[in-house]
């Protein structure tokens, strides 16, 4: 067995175990430089700091593993640019995206409809994605939907499934 030794100076928040390198490093050094472009609209620059850096590294982590990930966080902390900053950044001949903003009028057949929107026919009852892509949804706001008389939010109940299943029903022929 392999002992590791944590750095002694900083908090654990400060680290990362680099893989390269085989050692715990700062997330001071995989900050990006922050390039000044003109940008008219001020809502679209981008400054990377070590909270941003340390999500965009997770979502990448787990999106090379095909797993689903949920940003949680208060108001203003960067989750949906970091979002989006990474989307805007993917190859448009390997992925494809759907931004889906749920508000409280959001509900499970919207969603499901979103969803399916992303997907063709292959063959039968098979559907997947166009060229192989790999298909990302964004959902945005996750908290968003009416919560119903038994205490649910059948969006989210949608998106259990799914990600419990893999699949999910035809509402036209159950």
């Amino acid at each position: 067995m392999v002992k590791i030794k944590f750095p002694e100076g900083g908090l654990c928040y400060d680290y990362f175990w680099n893989v390269e390198e085989n050692k715990w490093a700062l997330w001071n050094s995989k900050i990006l430089k922050y390039e000044h472009i003109e940008e008219p609209i001020f809502s679209k620059i981008f400054v990377p700091t070590i909270h941003t850096t340390r999500l965009r590294y997770l979502l990448e982590m787990h999106l090379k593993r095909r797993k689903p990930i949920l940003f949680v966080g208060g108001a203003g902390t960067g989750k949906t640019q970091v979002i989006k900053d990474y989307l805007a950044t993917t190859k448009t001949d390997q992925v494809a995206y759907k931004t889906i903003n749920f508000s409280s009028f959001t509900d499970a057949a919207s969603l499901q409809r979103d969803i399916e929107s992303m997907l063709d026919r292959k063959s039968g009852r098979t559907y997947g994605s166009a060229m192989n892509k790999t298909l990302i949804a964004f959902i945005d706001d996750l908290n968003m939907p009416f919560v119903e008389t038994y205490g649910t939010q059948t969006p989210i109940q949608l998106l259990r499934q799914i990600i419990d299943y893999g699949s999910i029903f035809n509402r036209e022929q159950l």
